[in-house]
Order: structure tokens, then C-alpha cells, then sequence
């Protein structure tokens, strides 16, 4: 079992402590491993059965049982049936997410490997142990052992996300999909908020247009308003990603916090199904894990990351013409409806100002799921 791996030993001209870019050609080497070659793969099979599948109420769980019959093969065994994500360095200017696909389950759709558990079956020999580096040095490992053949145990679960591979296209554009299409899930939730703004101002985004009040002036100032803004709150969360595609060489994930507190507003009219500056971006939460298919190098460990982004979603009224919508759409800021007309929440007036600037900026939001140092926000203010 072998692996490619380097460190990022510099970043501006320094050296930092690195975090691990991942070289191995994961899609070359899953194609060594073939299940349909009963020289590579052999399901364990017989009169009493030797497949379990669960099947409840909201949860479809299955488990598959075999031999890889080639101990050279048992990683490229692993990465067909978990799959695994990494960042192709191939451009280092422009590195990209690509995945290996789990397996799906043989029987059960949108079911893939989730687990696989590892015997040996048929002691061979022992081998020595890979040198480690200090404290402990070689020799002070224990050598291991080797099989002639391992017998997996696959467990397979459903997923609530698209398991889609690279450069799938999206049909109503004939262009790929974005990474916020596949490996993505949503949990939608009540929201509101009690907005106070002292020494600001309400400003109309389109006055004298049908449904706004008579004599309503273009901009309502004074020392205090308050309104009850309600919204649906959005936890996004991208599965499986490499660490090394969000967090540079120093652990920060540098573009998660540059759009913290700003709105999407990245050109092209929608961001996740929703028009421009409809979608505040609250915070993100990630969680780092171990990778499936460890690098085998004792110096570093490969992690994935699953992110937990928390959106705000407000929008007055959806779908009438660009020039007469309110709130985030227009205006970047806090937006709700008021009676026909709408409002839109700006900071204090400055002189010679008559209205404040807008509360919210907005950057590229699409962009958040690509690499670090793909410096493509594009964070402005209108």
C-alpha cells in the first residue's frame, strides 16, 4: 500500500507548519482494483445467505461481505468502496476538488458504503514496521502481519445528499454543476429577529410605485425604529471535503471568514436557487475528521472536513421585477414589507449623505467551496 504526499512548505515566501496536500492519483489507483474480477473480489456467499439489508422508517442500511483476494489490492480496495475526496494540484494556481464516488449498495438506491471493517484471513508472514519518526524510532514498532487474502465487511447507509462525480452537467445549462449541487444538504428552520436601529433610516426602494402609501417620502428618518423581521434560517452543510481545500498551511480557512456577515451578490442573479443578496451568511461551523484512506505517513494525517454553513434567508416578495423588489435585492442590508411598500435598514447618516450605506456586502458566495487561494470573492458593496 503505497502513498505520494508532500507537505506546502511555503506560503508568501515562508515556511510554515504545513497541512498535507494529498499527490496520489486516488482515481488512477481505484481502477486497480476491479469487483468483478473473481481473481480481485469474491463475495462470501452460500446456502444460509450472507448479505443483511435493513430496511426501517427513514433509515436504509445494508451489508456486504467479501474476500480481496490480493493484499497489494487492499487499498485500492478501500477507496472503491468509501471513495475518497482530494485537490488535484495539477495547476498549482488553480487546485481542484475532485471525489472518488463510494459504492452504491448492489440493491438499495441511494445507499453507499459508509464502513468497512478488515480481517485477515490466511496468515502469510510479518513484515516489518514503517519507521516512525521520534520519540519513537524504528525498530521500536512492533512488525505486523501479513494475510494471503482479507475479508471485508461493508456496511452501506443512505445519505441525504446527490452522490454525483466530477463534471457532472447540470441539463438546464449544459455547463457543470456547482459544488453546492452535490455532497450538500439542507436543514431549513424558523427564523426572526427584533430589529432596532437608532440614528438610521428607512428607505424606500422604489417610492411613488403602485402600492405604496400616498404622500410616503423616498427616505424616513429618525432617532429610532423597530421591526419584527422574520426569515428562515438555513443550515447548509458540505459533506466530505478535503481539509486542504478550505484551510491554508496555518489552519485558517481563510475565505469561511472573509464571508462571514455578508450577503450573496456574485453577478449572476442566483446563489442556491435564490436571487441576489437574499442569503446573510450567519457563521460556519466545521467539523475536521480523519480521512477514510489514511496517507500512511507518520508524520501528517490527511483530514476531511464536513461544513456547517448558517444562512439567514430573507426575501419581501419573490419573483416580481428586479427594479420594484425590496430589501437585500436592492438595497444590501436588513429588508422586510411594510404594509404595500418595503424598507430597508441602513447605518447612520453622514454628512453631506442623506442616507446611510448599506449594512451588508456582498461577495460570491458559489465560490466558498473552491480552493483557498482561488482569491474570487469578489467582496464589494454596491
Amino acid at each position: 500500500m503505497g502513498f505520494a504526499a508532500t507537505r506546502t512548505p511555503f506560503i508568501h515566501g515562508c515556511k510554515v507548519p504545513g497541512v498535507l496536500n494529498n499527490q496520489t492519483d486516488w482515481a488512477g489507483l481505484v481502477q486497480n482494483f476491479d469487483p468483478k474480477n473473481p481473481l480481485q473480489w469474491e463475495e462470501w456467499v452460500g446456502d444460509d445467505g450472507k448479505r443483511t439489508d435493513t430496511i426501517t422508517q427513514g433509515e436504509l442500511l445494508g451489508t456486504l461481505q467479501g474476500f480481496v483476494m490480493n493484499p497489494d489490492l487492499l487499498t485500492a480496495a478501500l477507496v472503491y468502496f468509501l471513495g475518497v475526496s482530494w485537490c488535484d494540484y495539477t495547476n498549482p494556481d488553480f487546485p481542484v476538488l475532485k471525489r472518488v464516488l463510494p459504492a452504491p449498495h448492489p440493491q438499495i438506491m441511494n445507499s453507499f458504503a459508509r464502513r468497512v471493517e478488515i480481517r485477515g484471513w490466511k496468515y502469510k508472514d510479518k513484515v516489518p514496521a514503517p519507521v516512525q519518526p521520534p520519540p519513537a524510532g524504528p525498530g521500536q514498532r512492533l512488525p505486523y502481519a501479513r494475510y494471503n487474502r482479507y475479508f471485508l465487511t461493508v456496511d452501506f447507509g443512505s445519505v441525504d445528499y446527490d452522490v454525483l462525480p466530477d463534471g457532472t452537467i447540470d441539463p438546464t445549462t449544459g455547463l457543470p454543476l456547482s459544488e453546492w449541487r452535490r455532497f450538500v444538504s439542507v436543514d431549513p428552520e424558523d427564523d426572526s429577529e427584533i430589529v432596532i436601529v437608532s440614528g438610521g433610516c428607512y428607505e424606500y426602494t422604489n417610492p411613488g410605485a403602485a402600492g405604496f402609501p400616498a404622500g410616503t417620502p423616498a427616505v424616513i428618518q429618525g432617532p429610532r425604529f423597530q421591526r419584527v423581521v422574520e426569515r428562515t434560517g438555513l443550515t447548509i452543510r458540505a459533506h466530505n471535503l478535503p481539509y486542504d481545500l478550505l484551510f491554508d498551511p496555518f489552519n485558517i480557512p481563510r475565505k469561511l471568514m472573509r464571508a462571514k456577515g455578508k450577503v450573496n451578490g456574485d453577478g449572476d442573479g442566483v446563489f442556491f436557487g435564490q436571487n441576489d443578496q437574499t442569503m446573510l451568511l450567519m457563521g460556519f461551523k466545521p467539523r475536521k475528521f480523519p480521512a477514510s484512506v489514511p496517507n500512511q505517513t507518520w508524520t501528517v494525517m490527511q483530514f476531511g472536513v464536513d461544513v456547517d454553513f448558517r444562512f439567514s434567508y430573507q426575501e419581501p416578495v419573490k419573483g416580481v421585477p428586479s427594479e420594484t423588489l425590496a430589501g437585500w435585492n436592492i438595497v444590501p442590508g436588513l429588508s422586510t414589507r411594510w404594509d404595500a411598500g418595503y424598507y430597508s435598514v441602513r447605518t447612520p447618516v453622514v454628512p453631506p449623505a442623506t442616507v446611510g450605506d448599506p449594512i451588508y456586502s456582498m461577495c460570491n458566495m458559489s465560490s466558498l467551496l473552491t480552493h483557498w487561494k482561488i482569491n474570487d470573492l469578489n467582496v464589494r458593496t454596491p
